[in-house]
């Protein structure tokens, strides 16, 4: 078999490509497809080499594909797929991480700025982390009490 035709197709393809982090995986698509047309010719009585050229010839021009594939695979929606990814990787850490001793800081330094004339909303992703914020805010309760009558909860609330 002589892969460094096949290749050299997939390099070609792949230079029209623009977005470089989705090669890889372009790469690896075309080929399997590559390698299953070869094997369908293959059974039918085709010769390997001839299977080779044909399939080569089967995937089309590769500056065609290239630049489709380049259409499906645009760089900016790629930087914004890989960056949300990044972000929701960090939203899920802090998520889980001590969150509700910075909110609890932020909290108290909104009451040491604004007393009680405006108030201060707090919104979380989890019941676990809802809990956590409540438990953080009881221990600044009892280091400010003064902090008691802004602190007071309504229900089921995050005081605001």
């Amino acid at each position: 078999m002589d892969e460094k035709r096949w290749e050299q197709y997939l390099d070609e393809v792949l230079s029209f490509v623009k977005f470089k982090y989705d090669h890889k995986a372009i790469r690896r698509e075309l080929a399997e497809h590559m390698a299953d047309l070869k094997e369908d010719l293959m059974a039918e009585g085709m010769d390997e080499e001839a299977a080779e050229y044909m399939t080569i010839a089967h995937m089309g021009d590769a500056e065609e594909i290239g630049q489709e594939l380049d259409r499906e695979h645009h760089a900016l929606l790629g930087w914004v797929w890989r960056i949300s990814r990044i972000v929701v990787v960090i939203l899920i850490i802090l998520n889980f991480s001590n969150i509700q001793w910075f909110f609890t800081a932020f909290i108290g330094n909104h009451f040491e700025k604004y007393e009680d004339s405006k108030s201060l909303g707090v919104g979380t992703f989890s019941v676990a982390q809802k809990n956590a914020i409540l438990e953080a805010l009881e221990v600044k309760r009892k280091e400010r009490p003064e902090f008691e009558p802004l602190l007071l909860l309504e229900g089921d609330e995050i005081p605001n």
